[in-house]
């Protein structure tokens, strides 16, 4: 991990629930797929949610730009979503949002961190591995066309 890695004029805060939207939009714009506010406010109030496993980076206007979720049980953590804005992306925002996951995550004891990613993506296996990351195994997905 790089202390340092946070870009000049970028902050982090844990989420509230109305933060959802934003959120939500954060998650669309970087995946492509339509999240709703409702299922993120949904995952809030949750068991699972814990605000110092979810930060939200903003820029120096206050726009949302990035988000990561972390789950740590037992010192061994997961980290189940990571995303930046398309416009934002390869400008520094997922590394710093990462080292600050990652730098909370070693505070507080855990012995290990798992993510997963998709194989395609080399802008994202480049940034994991430059943080020591390393595949631990790969999954292969298939699928089958009903034909008419």
């Amino acid at each position: 991990m790089n202390p340092d890695v946070t870009p000049s004029g970028f902050r982090f805060c844990s989420p509230k629930l109305e933060d959802a939207g934003k959120w939500a939009e954060i998650y669309s714009d970087a995946f492509g797929k339509n999240k709703s506010a409702e299922s993120v406010a949904h995952e809030f109030q949750g068991a699972e949610f814990a605000p110092e496993h979810y930060l939200l980076c903003v820029d120096e206007t206050g726009e949302s730009i990035g988000l990561i979720c972390a789950i740590n049980r037992d010192n061994h953590a997961r980290i189940p979503t990571i995303a930046v804005k398309r416009k934002w992306q390869r400008r520094g925002v997922g590394r710093a949002i990462l080292n600050e996951m990652l730098r909370r995550l070693q505070a507080e004891g855990a012995v290990d961190v798992r993510l997963s990613v998709e194989s395609c993506n080399g802008a994202a296996l480049t940034l994991y591995e430059q943080f020591g990351f390393e595949p631990e195994y790969r999954r292969i997905h298939y699928r089958t066309i009903f034909t008419k």
